[in-house]
């Protein structure tokens, strides 16, 4: 994906856990390094799954991230 990235203008919300193994921190800073729009928000303790593990945590990032876009 990072060919390209940058060529994604649109806000993007780049979300995952502190603990992801699949899609870690790390690799998920230099997504959203790579696009020229977007917010990181790394959740504490969560893994992969976050949706899964801890939907309560993963739906005010979203929220707040929506009604950013919404009024601007």
């Amino acid at each position: 994906m990072s060919p390209w990235l940058h060529e994604i203008t649109q806000p993007c919300l780049v979300l995952t856990g502190e603990n992801d193994g699949g899609c870690n921190p790390r690799l998920n800073r230099q997504i959203a390094a790579a696009l020229p729009n977007s917010e990181l928000v790394i959740l504490s303790v969560l893994r992969h799954a976050i949706l899964l593990e801890a939907a309560d945590q993963v739906v005010p990032p979203v929220l707040a991230f929506l009604r950013k876009q919404r009024a601007g």
